[in-house]
């Protein structure tokens, strides 16, 4: 199988690979080992730029909705670095980072309820954050006033997707 061979694949390609290798990825999801597709978008968003939440489906889910395997993110770059915000009071140091959080739930589209968890990944550089690829997800908007940005990679694993080359969404 090309994908676990020890080809040149770049710097993304290795990364994938690495993903797609994860002992403890591939024991969360195990159907992450018949990926046979990524696909890949970044942001690149100041501060109080949020994302607003939504499900990831193949085709902006025209003709019905398909959700990849997994979906990660990965953070590479969270503004300032080494920006310390010191509370006096308790006498912690509380790290600063450009940007919300990501909040994943539990909630699918298929679901008659609300989501009944939520997590939160809160911006750190070369965090991978990777969850169920039916869940309901977005970006809390950062608050107050910061400079720098917020940039993401993310990646979506497909067992199968339909290559686009049209003009337009989802292509």
């Amino acid at each position: 199988d090309d994908r676990r061979s020890n080809h040149n694949y770049g710097f993304l390609g290795e990364l994938l690979r690495k993903i797609i290798l994860c002992p403890l990825l591939n024991q969360k999801f195990p159907k992450l080992s018949d990926a046979a597709f990524v696909e890949m978008w970044a942001h690149n968003r100041p501060h109080a730029s949020g994302h607003q939440m939504h499900f990831d489906s193949d085709d902006e889910g025209r003709g019905g909705v398909r959700n990849p395997i997994i979906s990660t993110i990965l953070y590479v770059s969270a503004g300032k670095s080494g920006f310390a915000n010191v509370d006096t009071k308790n006498v912690n140091v509380v790290e600063r980072s450009t940007g919300g959080p990501s909040l994943v739930t539990n909630q699918k589209l298929s679901d008659t309820r609300l989501a009944t968890r939520g997590w939160l990944a809160h911006p750190k550089p070369h965090r991978l954050v990777a969850f169920d690829g039916r869940y309901l997800h977005g970006v809390v908007p950062g608050k107050g006033v910061q400079e720098g940005r917020r940039v993401t990679l993310m990646f979506a694993f497909w067992q199968d997707i339909r290559i686009r080359n049209e003009k337009g969404p989802g292509s």
